[in-house]
């Protein structure tokens, strides 16, 4: 779903010239036969885990390099930080960590958020976790985010095919959608 709600940019279209690994096939069949993963349909593994960790806060811990799971409240494993041990992620520090993606968007993914470009720098990880930081509401922290959209693009944006124009509105509600990892699996 995320690849026809994503209208500014292709949702993961800066990745159409990778290729799946040699032993992707192979790899997906050992996990699903050995550890009794779940395939998911019409979900991102992500939206599964993120449901998964909801359902049964503080029964598991979500083990994970991935800054969007960081938006799920629960105990953490950074694998990329694995020295770092194990950490819970409060409601508020789940809701910041969405915010702050707001603000940076997501390059990995291709959503654009306020990102900035080459001769005009946007927001990155500590200038959107400095903005973030200072609020202790959820209705502060998307009220400023909100007046940054609005800041960045009072004229709103073109679509990256240029067939669309979007408002700031729009925009800003098409990254949360794109960034805002689901609840529940239908």
């Amino acid at each position: 779903w995320r690849n026809d709600d994503a209208t500014i940019q292709a949702y993961k279209g800066n990745r159409k010239k990778m290729e799946k690994p040699i032993y992707y096939d192979e790899c997906r069949e050992f996990m699903i036969d050995r550890f009794r993963a779940k395939v998911c349909k019409g979900l991102e593994a992500d939206d599964s885990v993120a449901q998964t960790a909801r359902d049964n806060e503080g029964e598991v811990i979500v083990a994970s390099g991935d800054k969007g799971l960081r938006t799920v409240p629960g105990y953490q494993l950074n694998i990329v930080k694995i020295q770092d041990g194990i950490e819970y992620v409060t409601p508020l520090q789940a809701c910041r960590n969405l915010y702050i993606q707001m603000l940076m968007g997501d390059r990995i993914d291709n959503i654009k958020g306020l990102s900035g470009t080459k001769g005009k720098p946007g927001y990155g990880i500590k200038t959107a976790t400095k903005a973030i930081e200072q609020y202790i509401t959820e209705y502060d922290m998307a009220k400023f985010v909100a007046s940054e959209y609005k800041r960045v693009y009072p004229n709103g944006v073109m679509s990256e095919d240029g067939t669309k124009h979007l408002t700031w509105q729009e925009m800003l509600t098409e990254t949360a959608n794109l960034l805002f990892l689901r609840r529940y699996h239908d």
